[in-house]
Parts: C-alpha cells; structure tokens; sequence
C-alpha cells in the first residue's frame, strides 16, 4: 500500500500539517516558506483554480465539500474564520451556486 495523502486541520480547516503526499497532490496547499500564508484546504480545493484539474468534470466532490462547510459554520455559528470562509466561498462565481445548494446534502 503507498501512503494517502493527508492533512491535519482545525475547526476551520486552515491546514496545520500533512504528508509530503498532501503537497504533491495540492501543492498550493502545502505549508512552507513559499506556501499560501492562509494554507487552508477549502480554499485550496473549492477556490483555487487548480483543484478542478484533478476532479475531472465532476462536481460531486465540490457538492460533498460545501455541505461538509456549510455544517461546520451551522455547528459552529461564532467562529469568525468558518464565517469568513462561508462568505468567500458563498461569493465565488463558480463554487457559490453549488454552495447555494448545499444545505440539501448537510
């Protein structure tokens, strides 16, 4: 078996480790002295442009990831960076209308 990919998160997902499989898949994700300053795996993978290349044309992991956010900041209603989070995503032309949605999958 090889090792998965793999990262440690906090309640709001920003990303505070992983395996050197993590940043071979989501390298714009990856923390170190050239990474995101913000390394964070929503963002990384509902924001970024290059997430979808690996996806393919489905959207199903897009729709499994929003509603996965979409409880986390319902769970979690006062921490202020799921909330800012919810806004960047609710706002991206392209992740906002599966966001839209996603309260059908919580």
């Amino acid at each position: 078996m090889e090792p998965q990919a793999s990262c440690l998160t906090d309640l709001a997902y920003n990303i505070r480790s992983h395996k050197d499989q993590f940043a071979a898949l989501l390298p714009h994700a990856a923390i170190g002295p050239s990474a995101d300053p913000r390394p964070n795996l929503m963002r990384a993978i509902l924001l970024r442009p290059q997430a979808p290349q690996w996806a393919g044309d489905s959207t199903e992991w897009a729709e499994e990831l929003t509603a996965e956010l979409v409880e986390a900041v319902s769970l979690h209603p006062d921490n202020r960076e799921l909330l800012e989070l919810h806004e960047e995503v609710a706002a991206d032309p392209e992740t906002g209308p599966l966001y839209a949605n996603a309260h059908r999958y919580a």
